[in-house]
């Protein structure tokens, strides 16, 4: 078994920023539940806000979402009302929001993944599946008024971290999975807060066929307990029995939200082949590199 452990600690500066439910299924509609709520309610218009190191950039959120999730929160902080919208709708990215009259705070979670959403009290957001995709997220306090359908524009910030790795050895046909553990990162997301829930340890299994002999160009995307952190991926390569061929350790590694740590060596042999040049991409903050020759 080859082992490696890579250590980061690398400092930059980032700026970035049920109590009875109704439950409303998508979509461009709405679902009226009393007489009042069929002209009462809200019209949310969603935009992302991509972050790049010059200037900030508004998208339109079919431009990198599949799919919106939303929850009204009510005054104590419970679910009154939630739903959500595919991007298989006509007009994805506007909400149009049927509810009954009052304060509530109004949760919005943007996804490219096509997975389940759910959205707790209190604005705390978590993936069905345990794999995270990339993210955008907001939150307002609306406030709605009887006969009245108020118009809202909100702009969703990537509340996401991105491990990208480039392997400069190719992948051993003897390699038939990918086992990851991360630690000191979380699994939920706290819109309001704006950072993730408490630091945790979770796992998953990938299959790697089709990427025999070739280099792997991949990355994860996290959630983090706090804008700038740092965590720890153990990546464990298999074999078809489960036995581990070779394993990296990426140990205390910088995160920060909106920004990609970016790993570029060998994983699977003592050195690798020369490096390609890498390009930055322009729609995240600045890479975090991890450099090979921090291995030990």
């Amino acid at each position: 078994m080859v082992r490696k452990i890579i250590c980061s600690a690398i400092a930059l500066l980032v700026i970035a920023f049920s109590s009875c439910e109704k439950i409303v299924v998508d979509d461009s509609e709405g679902t009226a539940t009393s007489k009042d709520e069929a002209t009462t309610g809200l019209v949310v218009k969603c935009n992302l806000l991509k972050t790049q190191l010059t200037r900030a950039t508004t998208v339109q959120a079919s431009k990198y979402a599949k799919r919106i999730a939303w929850a009204l929160l009510d005054t104590e902080g419970k679910v009154a009302y939630k739903g959500e919208q595919t991007s298989e709708s006509n007009v994805f990215g506007s909400l149009n929001i049927n509810c009954d009259p009052g304060e509530y705070r109004l949760i919005v979670f943007a996804t490219s993944g096509k997975g389940e959403i759910n959205i707790d009290e209190n604005g705390m957001v978590f993936y069905t599946e345990k794999q995270i995709y990339e993210s955008f997220a907001a939150y307002k306090d609306v406030s709605v008024k009887k006969n009245k359908r108020t118009p809202i524009s909100m702009t969703l910030d990537r509340c996401v971290s991105n491990f990208t790795f480039h392997s400069t050895d190719v992948m051993p046909a003897s390699v038939s999975s990918l086992h990851v553990t991360y630690s000191g990162l979380s699994t939920k997301y706290n819109v309001v807060l704006g950072k993730g829930d408490t630091p945790t340890t979770y796992e998953r299994t990938i299959p790697m066929t089709g990427f025999t002999g070739k280099q792997l160009n991949s990355s994860f995307v996290l959630f983090l307990p706090e804008s700038e952190c740092t965590g720890s991926i153990d990546m464990q390569f298999l074999d078809e029995n489960n036995n581990i061929l070779f394993e990296d350790n990426f140990v205390d590694a910088k995160f920060m939200v909106n920004h990609k740590t970016v790993y570029t060596g060998a994983m699977f042999t003592s050195a690798g082949v020369d490096s390609e040049e890498l390009l930055i991409a322009t729609d995240w903050g600045e890479d975090i590199n991890i450099n090979e020759e921090a291995l030990n």
